[in-house]
């Protein structure tokens, strides 16, 4: 799932529209909503990946190239910020990469 739209973070993720508004999709309290979505789907693993890549959007504290991850399991969740480039399709495989090894 690709949830781009706040409607669909809001429903499906269960993301509270406060939460959106005060921190943003970029952000460990949308990210942290992600295993919900791995439960109803009834799989063992999830990985999660949300990603600032807009020039226009940018702020000194959401920046491009800012990417929150979030592994999750039956036993946990691991969530982690990291700031990468620019590049939009690099960021989204090195997020996807690095979220895979959140495992411990």
């Amino acid at each position: 799932m690709v949830p781009y739209d706040y409607q669909i973070k809001m429903r499906q993720l269960g993301v509270k529209p406060e939460v959106l508004e005060q921190y943003g999709a970029v952000s460990e309290p949308t990210i942290i909503k992600w295993p919900i979505l791995f439960e109803q789907i009834h799989t063992d693993i999830g990985v999660g990946n949300e990603r600032h890549c807009r020039t226009r959007c940018a702020t000194p504290e959401k920046p491009v190239g800012l990417v929150w991850i979030a592994y999750s399991d039956k036993h946990h969740t691991v969530t982690k910020k990291l700031q990468l480039s620019t590049d939009r399709i690099l960021n989204i495989k090195a997020g996807i990469d690095r979220a895979l090894n959140l495992t411990g």
